[in-house]
């Protein structure tokens, strides 16, 4: 990816299309505001900072009491980024899962995201599932001597195939894709 937008230039893109319905839906937002909140949000939830390239967009819930926030960061020259989906998992939903792959792949420009999970993270690897996700593999040992990672993906290619019909369960992990 030669160039990735900036957070204002993603939130003027975002703004031209989503706009907050008066019809009781969720809407979607770009807040928290600032870097420094995202990182607070990041570390408090998954245990450790996004990088300094990170995007965030935040889908608010009807009843504007719960919120889910999408942020990329780790963007690498071959067009992936690292997903860390922080709040209220509960609000995915098929037009969420929409605002992420549009937002994601056709405003940034790229052509995977990748999730890390920690292997023992049953919530954040049944929220992948939902989302579309496919495991791709387990990387031994990577936070820590005790604890191992399931990596999980998705290109543009199959988010597109996913967004056309219902979205079918992702299959379960296998022990036997060790990287």
């Amino acid at each position: 990816m030669e160039y990735a937008p900036t957070q204002a230039e993603l939130a003027a893109r975002i703004g031209e299309i989503w706009t907050a319905p008066e019809d009781g839906k969720a809407i979607v937002k770009f807040a928290p505001p600032d870097l420094a909140t995202v990182q607070g949000y990041c570390l408090e939830a998954v245990g450790h900072f996004a990088a300094n390239d990170a995007r965030w967009v935040s889908v608010i819930g009807a009843d504007r009491d719960r919120g889910l926030i999408f942020v990329l960061n780790n963007f690498t020259l071959n067009g992936d980024a690292e997903l860390m989906p922080l709040g209220h998992l509960g609000l995915l939903n098929r037009d969420a899962r929409g605002l992420l792959c549009w937002w994601a792949f056709n405003v940034i420009g790229l052509r995977r995201i990748t999730v890390r999970i920690r292997g023992r993270d049953q919530r954040l690897q049944e929220f992948a599932r939902r989302l579309g996700l496919r495991h791709e593999g387990t990387q031994r040992k990577f936070y820590g001597p005790a604890e191992d990672c399931s990596l999980w993906g998705i290109t543009h290619d199959e988010a597109r195939l996913l967004l056309k019909r219902e979205p079918a369960a992702a299959p379960a992990p296998s022990n036997a894709q060790v990287h």
